[in-house]
């Protein structure tokens, strides 16, 4: 359709990523890091896109019915080239790509993805996620992040790591904790983190260390258009250049994660100051989404992580440092909620994927 409409050339290399769902989006641009290395002096045109249709669920199996309000529609496009004649007209350049795959586990490998269903009627085969999900995940975020991490953290938390693992190699693993760096110390600047789930978000705030602040700009994604899937990470991008804005030098850290399970992270750094309206966050008229805009807020209250409740705080401006201890005490937490949840739908009650999107 691309090469149709827009008359490319009859040599033109067209590769079709299929099934890849949101990790494509991370991994796509690993495919065109390596197609242009072994292409000299071209230009590659790489279109993410998320169609909702093909997935959609009239079933009753709670496994494959949330994929239909979690996933919409969307797409983005980029252009990547290796032609030195168009370095100053570039935006970003690509730093480092790294691309992994945790699907020899069984568990893993059965936790998300397009199974066969027996209910004829909805069709074979559906999108189905499970109570492994969010193990998964981190599973191949962490594989994913640790081969970059020494590519972005600063000397001192290097210092740092290299130090723990010294010590808990002659002292024994249980001398000290792991050491686990804060990435918004680190060198990046931005993060553009795959909007998947509320819950992903959150783990991804608690496993790199970083703040509502870093998260917000995927919160908004996930909020005003959901999980686009591997376009969802450019729609981040977008709102950064449309809100914030970037800086000459900034360091952007991109990580998405999809069925495999497979996970991939680029880091890209601006080659000048980027400020650019993109129309689709136009409706916000330019001022960026705060913490209290969300349905789900971020932060963490104590032990207890109520999301009605903070977000009704939120909303009326309180300090959630200011509460005090016997008032979180008494907020009511999500796992009294989710004994309301129906019967058949008991697999999810201990999962945070029943807490951050059944709830």
């Amino acid at each position: 359709m691309l090469v149709n409409h827009f008359k490319m050339r009859p040599d033109v290399k067209s590769y079709h990523l299929g099934c890849m769902a949101c990790a494509a989006g991370s991994i796509g641009i690993n495919l065109v890091h390596d197609l242009l290395k072994a292409n000299p002096k071209s230009t590659a045109l790489f279109v993410a896109h998320e169609n909702v249709t093909a997935g959609f669920y009239t079933g009753s199996d709670p496994s494959r019915l949330l994929a239909n309000g979690l996933f919409g529609m969307g797409a983005a496009a980029l252009l990547l080239t290796n032609k030195h004649s168009l370095a100053k007209r570039a935006k970003y350049q690509l730093l480092h790509t790294v691309r992994v795959h945790v699907g020899q586990d069984d568990s893993v490998y059965r936790s998300m993805g397009t199974f066969e269903s027996d209910e004829q009627h909805c069709g074979n085969a559906r999108i189905r996620f499970n109570q492994d999900v969010p193990l998964s995940a981190s599973k191949a975020i962490r594989a994913a992040v640790a081969k970059v991490a020494p590519k972005v953290l600063t000397w001192t938390q290097l210092a740092k790591a290299v130090r723990n693992i010294v010590t808990r190699r002659i002292r024994g693993k249980d001398a000290t904790p792991p050491y686990l760096p804060s990435f918004a110390e680190s060198t990046i600047d931005h993060f553009l983190l795959h909007p998947g789930s509320h819950g992903l978000l959150k783990g991804f705030m608690k496993g790199l260390q970083l703040t509502v602040d870093n998260t917000l700009p995927s919160a908004a994604a996930l909020r005003d258009y959901g999980n686009t899937s591997c376009a969802s990470t450019y729609y981040v991008l977008a709102y950064l250049e449309s809100l914030i804005g970037i800086k000459k030098g900034e360091r952007l850290l991109q990580i998405s994660v999809g069925t495999g399970v497979k996970a991939g992270v680029n880091v890209w750094q601006a080659m000048h100051n980027i400020k650019e309206a993109h129309s689709v966050w136009d409706h916000l008229k330019g001022v960026p989404v705060r913490e209290a805009d969300l349905v789900l807020p971020l932060q963490l209250v104590s032990s207890v992580d109520d999301h009605a409740e903070v977000a009704k705080l939120l909303a009326e401006g309180r300090q959630l440092k200011q509460m005090p201890a016997v008032q979180l005490k008494q907020m009511p937490t999500a796992a009294v909620q989710l004994k309301e949840v129906p019967a058949e739908m008991g697999e999810w009650k201990d999962t945070d994927m029943a807490r951050d999107n059944i709830v």
